[in-house]
C-alpha cells in the first residue's frame, strides 16, 4: 500500500488493491499467458486491472529486483485499451483566464498549485507530492539562466519516473513546503471550462515545443523520462534541458504574469 500511496493518489490506491484482491489474489502468475488467463473472466474495469497489476510488476521491479525485461513482457499481456476520449488542446487565453477568473481568488495553494503545473508541466500528483515534500536545500539554482530545477525522482518512479521540476528562479525561490495539502482538492479547485490538470500539461509540452525544444528533451523538462537512462545521457539530457528551458521560460511566464 505504501509504495502504491507514493506514486498515485489516496483513492487510486485503494482501487489498484482492489483489483488486485479480486481478480489476481492469491493466483500464481508465473507466464504473461497466467495474466491473460485472468482477463478472459473481466467484463468491466479492464483497464483499471491493467494499470493495477502494472504497478505490481513495477514494484517487484524496484523492491524485488525483478528483472526489467521479464516485467516488460508481462506487461504486454495487460496493455491499457484506449478510451476514446479527445485530447484538449488549450490556448495561451483561455489558461490566463483559468488563471484570472478561478486561481487568483482562491487561497494561496491553490494558486501556488496551479503555477507549479504552468510552469513545469509535470504531473499533478507529482506536483503535489513536490510540494507536500519541498526541501529549498535540494533546489538547484541556475542564475545565470533565471531557472531553477527540483529533483522529482524520490516521488516519480515506475512507468512514470521523472528527474526534475523546472521552474524560474524567482518562483522557486518562493516556494514552501504545504504539509497539509488536498490533492483532490487542489487539482478540482484549478478547473475552469477545458482548462485542467491535463490540459495544461498538454498546453505546456506544445509552449516547449514552439520554442524549438526537441521532442526528447521537451519530455525531459515535463519529467517524462525513458524507464533506463545511462549517467552519461542523464547528464547531457539535464545540460541541454538547462539550456532549452531558459530560453522558452519567458514565453511560458507571459502567459500568467
Amino acid at each position: 500500500m505504501e509504495y502504491i500511496t507514493q506514486r498515485v493518489t489516496p483513492d487510486t490506491a485503494r482501487r489498484y488493491l482492489h483489483y488486485l484482491d479480486t481478480y489476481v489474489g492469491e493466483k500464481k502468475i508465473n507466464t504473461p499467458e497466467d495474466i491473460t488467463a485472468i482477463f478472459k473472466g473481466v467484463e468491466k474495469g479492464r483497464n483499471w486491472l491493467a494499470k493495477s497489476i502494472r504497478n505490481l510488476l513495477n514494484f517487484y521491479v524496484e523492491a524485488k529486483s525483478m528483472d526489467e525485461s521479464v516485467a516488460n513482457k508481462f506487461k504486454k499481456a495487460c496493455k491499457i485499451e484506449r478510451s476514446g476520449v479527445r485530447a484538449i488542446f488549450i490556448s495561451d487565453d483561455e489558461v490566463r483566464e483559468a488563471y484570472t477568473h478561478t486561481v487568483a481568488s482562491r487561497r494561496k495553494e491553490v494558486q501556488i498549485f496551479f503555477e507549479l503545473l504552468v510552469y513545469s508541466g509535470i504531473r499533478a500528483s507529482h506536483a503535489a507530492e513536490m510540494l507536500k515534500n519541498y526541501d529549498e536545500n535540494q533546489l538547484i539554482k541556475i542564475p545565470e539562466k533565471g531557472i531553477a530545477r527540483y529533483p522529482i525522482v524520490e516521488f516519480s518512479r515506475g512507468n512514470k519516473r521523472g528527474f526534475f521540476a523546472y521552474l524560474p528562479l524567482a518562483f522557486a525561490e518562493e516556494l514552501e513546503r504545504i504539509k497539509k495539502l488536498d490533492y483532490k482538492y487542489l487539482v478540482e479547485a484549478i478547473r475552469y471550462n477545458r482548462v485542467s490538470a491535463n490540459s495544461i500539461r498538454k498546453w505546456h509540452y506544445n509552449k516547449l515545443i514552439e520554442s524549438g525544444i526537441d521532442t526528447s528533451i521537451a519530455d525531459f523538462i515535463q519529467g517524462r523520462a525513458p524507464q533506463s537512462v545511462g549517467a552519461m545521457h542523464y547528464l547531457a539530457s539535464a545540460r541541454q534541458a538547462d539550456q532549452a528551458y531558459s530560453k522558452a521560460v519567458e514565453a511560458i511566464k507571459r502567459v500568467i504574469e
